[in-house]
């Protein structure tokens, strides 16, 4: 999709966040510190105002549709952790959230100065781990029994991508 941006999120957008963040379809595939509850606006707020974190608002024909999230930025060793989420179900499977991921890599490479970004996901997470593989990411790893869907023990599947990986990718494009 061709008129995907993105932009920083601000305190407008915690009430779309935390709807999309609340919803089951997404909600299962997240973190335990927001998997299984229903995700509130004063949380995502409180997100923002993380100095290790950074929120972009993916949208779609310029409107919001979903987010990409910097968190656990680590300036010392130049690494963070990338996660996101499309909100509005009805632009699935035409490349919105995978556009939006280079986009914030492009910035989190440059302007942050980051080397390597890295990502996890549960195995049966089929979307999630097509929007890592067209962006570039590699499978890094695996741990073993590491999160919950459902209730049910998983593995994480680790990914991850350099600056140089990305900067080589950009150029065979």
């Amino acid at each position: 999709m061709n008129d995907v941006g993105i932009r920083a999120a601000t305190s407008d957008d915690c009430e779309s966040i935390a709807r999309w963040l609340s919803l089951p379809a997404i909600n299962r595939w997240l973190g335990s510190e927001w998997r299984g509850a229903e995700v509130d606006a004063r949380r995502v707020a409180f997100m923002l105002k993380r100095k290790d974190t950074r929120v972009f608002m993916t949208l779609a024909a310029g409107k919001p549709s979903g987010i990409v999230v910097v968190s656990n930025i680590d300036a010392g060793d130049a690494v963070a952790l990338v996660w996101y989420a499309l909100g509005e179900s009805a632009l699935a499977g035409r490349g919105v959230i995978t556009r939006a991921v280079e986009l914030v890599l492009d910035r989190v490479f440059t302007e942050l100065g980051l080397e390597t970004v890295h990502a996890w996901i549960h195995p049966d997470n089929r979307a999630s781990r097509r929007v890592l593989e067209k962006t570039g990411f590699k499978v890094a790893g695996r741990l073993r029994d590491a999160t919950m869907v459902d209730e049910v023990r998983a593995d994480r599947v680790l990914f991850d991508i350099t600056r140089a990986d990305w900067q080589a990718g950009r150029e065979g494009r």
